[in-house]
């Protein structure tokens, strides 16, 4: 009995790590995506001013957007493209 249980403990120890590591993934992932949310801010930078798209980074696999307040030059690099809506 005692190697029954011992035996489907590491099946379970290996499934209880791989399901945890995906869910933690998965949340960075979520956390990443509302960081740049709260910076777009719909557009408006904290000065008051609005951002433009003014470049687009191709690397490999990966895109970047750059974004430029037309007001204080501030600028922002995510990995989402953002439409300005009134």
């Amino acid at each position: 009995m005692k190697k029954i249980l011992t035996a489907l403990k590491v099946p379970f120890i290996v499934a209880l790590f791989i399901a945890s590591s995906i869910l933690i993934a998965v949340w960075g992932a979520d956390q990443d995506r509302q960081t740049e949310d709260r910076l777009w801010n719909n557009g408006v930078c904290s000065c008051k001013g609005h951002y433009q798209l003014f470049d687009i980074e191709r690397t490999r696999g990966d895109e970047y957007y750059y974004y430029k307040c037309d007001k204080c030059n501030g600028i922002f690099k995510t990995t989402h493209y953002f439409k300005y809506e009134n």
